[in-house]
């Protein structure tokens, strides 16, 4: 690896430049939608949302109505300052009908004005994708993730349909067939023990595919409940970074263009532009994460009882971020170790996610920070 931050230097002046489905820049509003709630069409094991599920008095909330679409499309043209960027999650969010998604399209066009620029973009497993999907993405200018964890041996050990069945070959021909329709794809690797222990080979197979736009997501802990032998200890991550990164850095010196997220924030804070992962930031702020029944949390990885701000069908957006609910979410996500304040690295990590430092709901450091200590220091050796 160069030193000196020679490569920073080489790549990081034309970062501010580039999209993609994170967005360098988050616009002012982001709204983040469940229109499917939970349900999904795959059983995948590690995933988090499931768990915060069982963690709510009301788990599944069913398909949103379209009168909550436009409750928040109405709240949304009154409280942006200029952009508004809509973000489709789930559970599976394609489970919810393609004419849910035109009739959202709909709405925007007729209640948003002219002046206020709008992004959509959607989080799938590409079960459902076809070219109608396809052509109705890329008609409307959405950007598409699709969640495809590098080869087929990691990916079908833990990506699983209802039937318990592998479902690689579907997402890659999805991602793939979203790509010849024009849509911007991102492909979200999610990162287990397994996983970790093949870093070179998930980046090197997802960029032979034609993929630039990169997430490696670390393998989320339950709330509570039963750990298991995929979720990622710190040696393996600390190897999956390095052996990534190594991977990267080549590519990008040669002139290959590959973004991965968390990487090109280490150059953005480095350049000290701002960051896509807001983990990054040092503290939380209200991301308005809305289930199928309108219900509104602060955070996709805090849609749990005990942080519900209200529902959007009795309130607003503004009195929603104001609600004591909001206030506490924000005031708890403030506290810091006091070994975070006087590391070195300190300005780039900021702590961490949130999610990341939370232990039975009390906050304390970041289960990363040994690895993110010693990946910045080799990195920036």
């Amino acid at each position: 690896m160069l030193s000196n931050l020679a490569f920073f230097s080489f790549i990081g002046y034309n970062l501010f430049y580039q999209h993609n489905i994170g967005g360098i820049y988050l616009p002012p509003l982001t709204l983040l939608l469940k229109p499917a709630s939970g349900l999904c069409n795959m059983r995948c094991k590690y995933c988090f949302y499931t768990d915060e599920m069982h963690c709510r008095t009301d788990a599944l909330r069913g398909i949103m109505p379209l009168r909550i679409v436009e409750k928040i499309i109405r709240d949304a043209a009154l409280s942006a300052d200029g952009y508004i960027n809509f973000i489709f999650q789930g559970g599976e969010p394609t489970l919810a009908g393609i004419n849910f998604f035109k009739e959202t399209v709909r709405l925007q066009k007729e209640l948003i004005p002219p002046h206020i620029k709008v992004f959509n973009s959607i989080q799938t497993n590409g079960l459902l994708i076809d070219e109608e999907w396809a052509e109705f993405l890329s008609e409307n200018n959405f950007l598409a993730g699709v969640s495809l964890d590098g080869t087929a041996h990691i990916h079908d050990a833990f990506r699983l349909d209802a039937n318990g069945h592998g479902t690689f070959s579907q997402a890659m021909a999805a991602a793939q067939l979203l790509k010849r329709f024009g849509v911007e794809t991102n492909i979200l690797c999610v990162i287990t023990e397994q996983a970790a222990q093949c870093g070179a080979e998930l980046y090197r197979s997802l960029t032979d595919a034609g993929f630039e736009w990169l997430q490696f997501i670390p393998c989320i802990s339950p709330f509570e409940g039963t750990h298991h032998s995929f979720e990622l200890t710190p040696q393996r991550y600390l190897d999956f970074l390095l052996s990534v990164f190594a991977c990267y850095e080549k590519d990008r010196l040669s002139g290959k263009h590959v973004s991965v997220r968390f990487f090109d924030d280490i150059l953005r804070r480095l350049s000290g532009s701002p960051v896509a992962t807001c983990g990054m930031n040092g503290r939380c702020a209200v991301s308005y994460t809305f289930e199928a029944d309108g219900s509104v949390y602060p955070c996709d990885f805090y849609a749990v009882d005990e942080y519900l701000l209200g529902n959007i069908l009795h309130s607003s957006l503004d009195r929603l971020a104001r609600s004591a609910a909001a206030e506490k979410f924000l005031c708890e996500s403030l506290t810091l170790p006091h070994e975070c304040r006087s590391c070195e690295f300190f300005s780039l990590c900021r702590g961490g996610c949130r999610r990341d430092r939370d232990n039975a709901h009390q906050l304390g450091k970041n289960r990363w920070c040994s690895v993110y200590r010693q990946f910045f220091s080799a990195i920036l050796s």
